[in-house]
């Protein structure tokens, strides 16, 4: 079965009807009048242009009917001539065409197979044959024909310069067709011989043509030799040369796609180049300058930002201080162009000005791979359908007859809670209705971006992962002792301004304490610390736990005055507290209040011995999905007082060790607890603590807070005991640290904080938030405090 016309591949057949029409142009030296045209004798009849057909020559008929789009009438004709002169080479290879056109692939061969048994050097003839043969998978002989074709070409091309340098005139370049050689090259892709291909289409590029088929091959051959960085040069170098012409559709729709996914991220001082010409366009300028020195920046600019590059940028100044924030999107045909565009769409904005932003941080962002979306309900929640990952994907929407933009880094450095709140955020800085993107319709994409940042004046880009500054710090001994001082200092300003912690009074309702500071001097940053309510109460679970993680700290010489705001806050959660008040907590704040006063100091301790007896008798008897909790607790205060009837009674509450589900933080910190005692069940929970440990491991899943503080204490133990997993242990430990590392707020996040002095040192939710929660923070120095003791020793 032959293969239809369109299987060809769009370079060979626009070269084939290229050279159809050379070749057909020079069948005879003279033509008739051409058809359709009034002679100047005036109309002709039916009969007068019937008679003038049959007088114009077979050979020449044919070829009009051919040019005309008429196969069945040119292959009539040509057979005409066939009968006559069955060896008429002129014939033979139209004849050839034609049958192509008709997609007869194995007579057009046996066509051009006989012109060149007359006519063996008939460059024409060995093109289309090679074309032909490469259609019939015969690409060796489809290769030597090729081969053929160019040394003929080539041999030509010689003569012709000698009779040029004879007649003193200068040779010129790119007369010679590189079709062979771009056909020989598909040939050797085919055959898997990617060097030889890449060899042939290296020859075309320097020949001087100017071809975009050789950018589009050397793209196919780059691609599929994973030499990235040039296959997309040569892919932007064929889009600039194809941009004007009107055919190469799908190889333009194939190369855009390609590009989507895999453009190299730009190197550092393209990246610095970016830079310095937005800080140059936004400097503050003398009232008589008129030159643009940002345009000199670009003067000097490396040759990347002037390729080809159809992507959109987006600049945001950041301004310190939680000020003003300005963002633009520009694109063109160039990078360079992009960033032009960007800059002017910022100075649109009415509230901009250049003194408003001559601190500002730069963030810079280069759209990649789009996908069409779509917005649903799940769970009551607006989502994105393919799903958006916060912090990678942005969206792309047309609202309100505007593209308008939310950005992959808008989540983090905007702390966004949803992406309802980020698509009002996008329609507010694209200047139409916050609720425009309800009308969106299907013009909805999602996309990713390369996004780097430069915090100040000065300052070197930084690359920017899920919008998080880079590089994450490693945990060393030196990083993790500075993220404990770090949250040692959050913690204290949190405890020292945070509101009274009140009893209630008959009627069940809060008292306030008149002598404590007012509400309104507890922290309203931009980043809200949450877990101390404005009106806390002796029930909040973070509570206790915020108190653990002081006195922990505060144990190990850590900081002063963090345990005097933390006995502070004791005293004001339990001064006022009357026995009903603890009875009637729930487990939770029961079990958090005990281990907090048992983490206290002596004095403390004795102070409010009453109120540890009531809270360790509520704790005998606890409801069954809360014995864990309330055993850690007792165990706590067996430690602290040497009471064995709490030592007695938690291991009541714990029983079997063999049964307890470790996926639960209750059932894994009570195994840390009985580890560190002196009972009798001490070995067995260490032993199950280490089994677990060894199972986390081979996991490989990331790990949480009490993941960490286990972990810590299971590679201690190890450790200790010298045991064949310990550097396992140690090693997965430092890993899963290091995780925690990254979610704690510091100097890096400086340029998008609006009070970096009230959240520095506390510990986000996610890497996608950038909304600090007390109780969580607590949790996680108390894992880091595990985790430094480990390296420490």
């Amino acid at each position: 079965m032959t293969s239809p016309p369109s299987q060809l591949a769009p370079q060979a057949r626009a070269l084939l009807f290229a050279l159809a029409s050379l070749s057909l142009g020079a069948l005879c030296a003279c033509q008739g009048p051409p058809r359709g045209k009034v002679p100047p004798g005036g109309i002709r009849t039916a009969e007068e242009v019937e008679t003038e057909e049959r007088a114009t020559p077979p050979l020449i008929r044919a070829k009009n009917l051919f040019g005309g789009g008429d196969l069945v009438g040119a292959r009539l004709a040509i057979e005409e001539v066939l009968s006559e002169d069955e060896d008429h080479p002129q014939a033979r290879y139209l004849h050839a065409r034609v049958l192509t056109g008709m997609g007869e692939y194995r007579g057009a061969r046996s066509d051009l197979l006989q012109v060149l048994v007359i006519q063996p050097r008939n460059a024409l003839a060995l093109d289309l044959l090679a074309s032909l043969q490469e259609q019939l998978g015969e690409h060796r002989l489809a290769l030597e024909r090729y081969r053929q074709v160019h040394m003929s070409l080539r041999a030509e091309a010689a003569e012709r310069a000698a009779e040029l340098s004879q007649q003193g005139l200068p040779s010129p370049k790119g007369v010679m067709s590189v079709g062979p050689l771009i056909g020989m090259a598909r040939c050797h892709l085919v055959l898997g011989e990617l060097d030889h291909a890449l060899a042939n289409l290296q020859q075309a590029r320097s020949s001087g043509t100017v071809d975009p088929a050789v950018e589009y091959w050397l793209f196919v051959i780059l691609a599929r030799l994973k030499r990235l960085r040039p296959a997309e040069a040569a892919a932007r170098t064929f889009l600039r040369l194809a941009s004007g012409q009107g055919g190469a559709l799908a190889e333009r729709r194939e190369i855009r796609r390609w590009l989507s996914r895999h453009s190299q991220s730009l190197a550092l001082p393209i990246r610095a180049v970016m830079v310095d010409y937005v800080r140059a366009a936004i400097r503050l300028r003398l009232p008589n300058q008129t030159s643009l020195v940002e345009d000199e920046v670009l003067s000097k600019a490396p040759a990347r930002l002037l390729a080809f590059d159809e992507r959109p940028v987006f600049v945001t100044l950041l301004t310190p201080s939680g000020g003003a924030r300005f963002m633009g999107v520009g694109r063109g045909r160039s990078l360079a162009g992009a960033l032009k565009g960007a800059l002017t769409n910022i100075q649109e904005d009415s509230t901009w000005t250049r003194v408003a932003v001559r601190d500002a941080a730069i963030r810079i962002e280069i759209g990649r791979e789009l996908t069409p979306a779509r917005f649903a309900q799940r769970g009551g929640h607006l989502v994105l359908d393919p799903p958006l990952s916060p912090g990678h994907h942005g969206v792309a929407l047309r609202a309100g007859g505007k593209e308008v933009y939310l950005l992959p880094c808008d989540f983090l450095h905007e702390d966004l809670g949803s992406l309802e709140e980020g698509l009002e955020l996008a329609c507010k800085r694209g200047r139409v209705h916050e609720r425009a993107w309800q009308g969106a319709g299907d013009a909805v994409f999602r996309f990713e971006t390369e996004a780097f940042l430069s915090p100040r004046p000065g300052a070197q880009p930084i690359p920017l992962v899920a919008g998080e500054p880079g590089p994450a710090p490693d945990p060393t001994i030196r990083t993790l002792k500075r993220a404990l001082d770090r949250g040692v200092r959050f913690l204290n300003r949190q405890l020292a301004v945070a509101p009274p912690v009140l009893g209630k009074d008959a009627q069940g309702k809060p008292v306030k304490d008149p002598k404590s500071p007012a509400e309104g001097t507890f922290p309203a940053a931009y980043l809200p610390v949450t877990g101390v309510p404005s009106q806390a109460r002796a029930s909040d679970v973070a509570l206790g736990q915020v108190c653990q993680a002081s006195l922990a700290l505060a144990e190990e010489g850590r900081a002063r005055v963090l345990l005097g705001a933390t006995q502070l806050v004791l005293d004001r959660a339990l001064g006022v507290a009357t026995p009903r008040d603890l009875e009637v907590l729930e487990t939770g704040a029961q079990a958090a209040l005990l281990e907090a006063i048992c983490g206290a100091p002596e004095r403390l301790q004795k102070r409010y011995a009453a109120q540890s007896r009531r809270l360790a008798r509520a704790l005998r008897t606890p409801s069954r999905s809360a014995r864990l909790r309330a055993a850690t607790a007792l165990l706590a205060r067996a430690r602290a007082t040497g009471s064995e009837a709490d030592a007695r009674q938690a291991w009541d509450l714990v029983g079997d060790l063999g049964n307890l589900d470790l996926r639960s933080p209750h059932a894994r910190r009570v195994l840390i607890a009985l580890s560190d005692s002196s009972g009798p069940q001490s070995e067995k929970a260490a032993a199950r603590l280490l089994s677990w440990a060894q199972e986390r491991i081979l996991d490989r899943a990331a790990a949480s807070p009490g993941d960490l503080l286990a972990l810590a204490v299971a590679a201690r133990i190890a450790q200790a005991r010298q045991h064949e997993q310990a550097i396992a242990f140690r090693t997965w430990t430092l890993k899963a640290a290091g995780d925690l590392l990254a979610l704690q707020i510091d100097d890096r996040h400086q340029p998008f904080c609006r009070d970096l002095r009230q959240a520095q040192g506390g510990f986000r939710d996610d890497l996608v938030r950038m909304r600090v929660s007390l109780g969580r923070s607590a949790e996680c120095l108390l894992a880091l405090r595990a985790a430094y003791r480990l390296v420490s020793e």
